[in-house]
């Protein structure tokens, strides 16, 4: 077992990656950093950091020293170590394809521990950061939705697909992601979000197994050990349900409305399934159900490697 391993959490939009790291984080020697890419990815989005409470993660107490940090050993009054400063990380001339640490030596180094969780979804992304640097073994969770519960994230958040996008967006992020784990001999393990919800500790200890590691998780009193970026704010404080994986309520977003969790004056909030789907208009549901049947076999095949069996075709009751 190599001292640092990355866990990449990969998945669609809404999928309850956000949920995921949280629990992850409850683990002794893991540490989750939410969505990473929010810091070691200039393209991407910028976003909070749901422990700090800073509103960018270049703001972050922990994140923040990064940049600072990535000179540290090195002469800065040498000419060849001034001009990578001065062009930044896209430097190529002359074998200086990197100085300092890539954002995965960063936080190993900062966190010391094991296990990085990463909950950036995109495999891509994350695989790009990795080649920035040391490269670290990494396996993926891939944490998925089925079709009805996916359809209702899609309509419910921003721009509101309509049935056929729903069914596209579904369809074409998920077997990207899997077919580019697939090409980089990535292993991977398929996780329900249904499962997650509805067996937290089961489904825990077996990405556990999964990854090699010891299922023992923190104090139920202990802050969160990573400071988690971006992701979904109403989730970063979700009590699992368990005693084991209870996590503290060091943040409350405005999101909650009962949808991911229940408020209890004695155990705070605590975890339940997002069943959202249930509220689908009828028309809409039908809608969804007729562009599943215009493909179905080829959607039979990746629910198939989602580990959904073909019945999730149908999602009217």
């Amino acid at each position: 077992m190599s001292p640092h391993n990355l866990v990449w959490i990969v998945g669609g939009a809404y999928s309850g990656s956000s949920l995921l790291c949280v629990m992850l984080d409850r683990i002794k020697g893991m540490v989750g950093v939410g969505e990473g890419a929010r810091r070691y990815n200039p393209g991407g989005m910028t976003g909070p950091c749901a422990t700090c409470g800073q509103k960018h993660a270049s703001d972050c107490e922990v994140y923040s020293e990064w940049q600072a940090s990535e000179w540290v050993g090195f002469d800065t009054t040498d000419p060849a170590v001034a001009t990578a400063i001065e062009r930044g990380r896209e430097m190529r001339d002359d074998n200086l394809i990197r100085i300092g640490e890539s954002f995965y030596e960063f936080c190993f180094r900062v966190y010391g521990c094991p296990f990085l969780v990463d909950s950036t979804k995109d495999p891509t992304v994350m695989m790009q950061q990795m080649q920035e640097g040391r490269h670290y073994p990494a396996k993926v969770v891939f944490l998925s939705k089925s079709p009805r519960e996916a359809f209702a994230s899609y309509r419910l958040h921003p721009p509101g697909y309509d049935a056929r996008d729903c069914v596209r967006e579904w369809y074409r992020v998920n077997l990207y992601y899997l077919g580019f784990c697939a090409i980089n001999n990535l292993s991977v393990l398929p996780v329900r979000y249904r499962d997650l919800a509805l067996q937290p500790v089961e489904t825990v200890a077996k990405i556990c197994r999964f990854v090699g590691h010891k299922y023992e998780t923190r104090d139920d009193k202990e802050k969160p050990c990573g400071h988690l970026l971006g992701g979904n704010p109403s989730v970063s404080s979700v009590v699992s349900g368990s005693d084991e994986l209870a996590m503290p309520n060091y943040t409350r977003g405005t999101y909650m409305g009962g949808k991911y969790a229940d408020v209890d004056p004695a155990d705070g909030l605590r975890l339940k399934y997002d069943s959202s789907w249930r509220q689908m208009s009828e028309r809409f549901r039908m809608e969804c159900q007729q562009e599943l049947d215009k493909e179905a076999s080829r959607y039979a095949g990746l629910l198939q490697l989602l580990g959904y069996g073909s019945d999730e075709l149908r999602i009217l009751e």
